[in-house]
């Protein structure tokens, strides 16, 4: 479903304000702005991660749904996605659990349509042996209708990691109306 941003509306002098002029006028943009786009994807069964360094990094499978007030992903098909259905700036939050592992480093980024948003990523040292890696990463990111976006994850163990359902997340809200 695609959704449009209110826009103000604009009346000549002497208009009547009829229930349906008042209803696109003023509840239909209540309604949008009291309940925007925004949707809370999580993991519940473990993933396994790229294998060890130098493999190809891997988008995050996200097989729940939270919160998903647009219907901009879907837990059968393409579900490591989340598809704007509105035009605009989106905050995006995505974490994710790795097993302990004291080697190496782990590394998460945003993927827009399939190319790496170069601002959204986040590389993180490994924890001692009995903690749980959980790099975060926040950024703002500009979609049009249509275009989606991927957390994706790599790690450089030297050995196969896998990736921790609880506390593998991601987070998207929109926040504002933008020319694209």
């Amino acid at each position: 479903m695609v959704l449009a941003v209110p826009a103000p509306p604009a009346r000549y002098a002497g208009a009547r304000m009829t229930a349906a002029v008042y209803g696109s006028d003023v509840t239909d943009s209540v309604n949008f702005l009291s309940n925007p786009p925004f949707a809370t994807l999580t993991v519940t069964t473990p993933q396994a991660g790229p294998a060890s360094s130098g493999a190809p990094n891997v988008a995050l499978q996200f097989d729940t749904e939270v919160d998903d007030t647009y219907n901009g992903h879907s837990t059968s098909t393409n579900n490591s996605r989340y598809t704007a259905v509105v035009a605009g700036r989106y905050r995006v939050r995505a974490a994710v659990c790795w097993n302990p592992n004291v080697t190496g480093a782990r590394v998460m980024q945003l993927y827009k349509n399939g190319s790496a948003v170069a601002y959204a990523q986040v590389q993180f040292p490994a924890a001692p042996a009995t903690n749980f890696s959980i790099p975060e990463l926040n950024a703002t990111v500009y979609l049009a209708v249509g275009d989606y976006i991927e957390a994706w994850v790599g790690q450089n163990s030297g050995g196969a990691l896998a990736i921790v359902a609880a506390g593998t997340a991601m987070q998207i809200a929109w926040e504002h109306a933008a020319l694209l």
